[in-house]
């Protein structure tokens, strides 16, 4: 997975390092050590350019920002999340009311500890059936927490739709 690097990629102006990035430099080898390596050595040129690029193209810059959030508000639209007024507001670090941001934060608590608890690097059969239950359980309550909310859950509301 990833996002390819290659000169003349997908989306203009988008940079990728680390995780994010589909560099092949390890192949299917995706350890943490290599990992790490992998965002040092590729998030520092992919950090250079970027920069380089912001002060050689400002204007295009500008305009590929513009042609981005358009993408996402038609996305937005299309896919029913609601206005893209709305949607905007909380992905871009609106509050959400104190209650949904609370049982968030609780449910998004809840989902580490079983992702660290049974999908590590020692996984057996039973807690990995164990953990894909309780996950059902949670994108349950995210999805519940996300249409009673919409447009006041707050940041972590769609942090934990989206990681559910």
């Amino acid at each position: 997975g990833g996002t390819g690097t290659n000169d003349g990629g997908w989306v203009r102006n988008l940079y990728a390092a680390g995780e994010a990035a589909r560099t092949g430099l390890h192949g299917g080898n995706r350890l943490a050590s290599t990992s790490l390596l992998e965002g040092l050595v590729f998030g520092s040129s992919a950090g250079e350019t970027a920069a380089g690029a912001v002060e050689d193209n400002a204007d295009e810059v500008a305009e590929a920002a513009a042609e981005a959030r358009s993408a996402i508000e038609r996305r937005l639209s299309r896919s029913g999340c609601g206005s893209s007024e709305t949607d905007s507001s909380v992905v871009g670090g609106v509050d959400g009311d104190e209650e949904a941001v609370r049982e968030a934060t609780v449910l998004l608590s809840h989902l580490k500890s079983i992702m660290w608890d049974n999908v590590g690097v020692v996984r057996t059969p039973s807690k990995l059936s164990a953990a894909v239950s309780d996950l059902a359980a949670i994108r349950e309550e995210a999805d519940r927490l996300w249409e009673d909310r919409r447009g006041s859950a707050g940041v972590e509301a769609v942090a934990l739709r989206d990681a559910a």
